[in-house]
């Protein structure tokens, strides 16, 4: 028998954590090409000893994404069985106190920028009837404060594999996003959360920023269970299906049947920072003297 065709993956954002541990596992299989996108070449290098094509990648940056699609179209073939949208960022900050621009940026990478994927790589994913992957989140489902950039960014990337399902699995393109809860990884990397001392949220002896929370599944582990849960997608022919991966990801959704205010005090006093939030209370709501009394 002549030797099985391999199929094909590209996975964006894979110089670490996730994406990374994505690639590994799906080349680890020996039944797939895999491409892997991200800014620094250099990071993807280890990638390479697995079998793993690097391709430099941003996805914030339109002209990048052609290249890495005309590359891709001219060694397959023109076809595309996985695509894996799985670039993303973090933030910590406020709403009074996060800029614009910082907000937009973060959209630009968690939102826009997938848009702009998936309009480039039509072509290639209607000639496979191939799979779109979305690596998704639980955090609008659970929210958490200090967040709201990357939390209604990957509440509208939530909105985006949903709305694409609509549009393409009569077209024979597969949707699986896979709502992920607390992973290792670097999304967070360079991500300084430091209260500026005009902010309404400064203390001096406490960081509110500073609530986390401090476990996580292994990103190789998890991206064990969701190449497989791709795979059965693939092999059943599945169109559309949601997964839950990671630390939490399916209690959160449980969680989101909670009434708001009952999870809004659940959320601080399990990240620390209640008490924090009395004290700033406190000191807005303390009467201020007026001047010679």
């Amino acid at each position: 028998m002549p030797p099985q065709k391999k199929k094909l993956v590209f996975i964006t954002g894979a110089s670490a954590g996730i994406g990374y541990a994505l690639a590994v596992e799906f080349a680890k299989r020996g039944t797939y090409k895999v491409y892997a996108g991200a800014r620094s070449v250099d990071k993807l290098k280890t990638l390479e000893q697995y079998g793993v094509i690097a391709i430099a990648f941003d996805i914030t940056n339109s002209e990048s994404i052609i290249k890495a699609r005309d590359l891709i179209t001219k060694e397959t073939d023109g076809g595309l069985d996985i695509l894996y949208n799985n670039v993303g960022v973090a933030s910590k900050d406020s709403i009074f106190d996060i800029s614009l621009k910082e907000y937009r940026k973060i959209f630009d990478t968690n939102f826009f920028g997938h848009i702009e994927v998936l309009q480039a790589f039509q072509h290639l994913l209607l000639k496979s009837k191939g799979l779109v992957a979305f690596t998704d989140s639980v955090i609008d489902l659970a929210p958490i404060p200090f967040a709201s950039a990357y939390f209604t960014s990957k509440a509208a990337f939530h909105g985006l594999g949903e709305a694409f399902a609509l549009e393409t699995n009569s077209l024979g393109i597969k949707v699986l996003q896979v709502r992920t809860g607390r992973v290792a990884s670097d999304i967070s990397e360079g991500v300084n959360p430091q209260v500026s001392p005009n902010s309404v949220y400064y203390l001096e002896d406490e960081n509110i920023f500073a609530g986390a929370f401090d476990d996580a599944s292994p990103s190789e582990i998890y991206a064990k269970d969701v190449v497989n849960d791709v795979e059965r997608s693939i092999r059943k022919g599945t169109l559309y299906a949601v997964t839950y991966r990671g630390k939490m990801a399916s209690t959160a959704a449980y969680l989101n049947w909670l009434p708001f205010w009952i999870w809004s005090k659940v959320i601080l006093r399990f990240l620390g920072i209640n008490g924090a939030f009395a004290k700033i209370a406190a000191k807005l709501n303390k009467p201020k003297l007026r001047d010679g009394i």
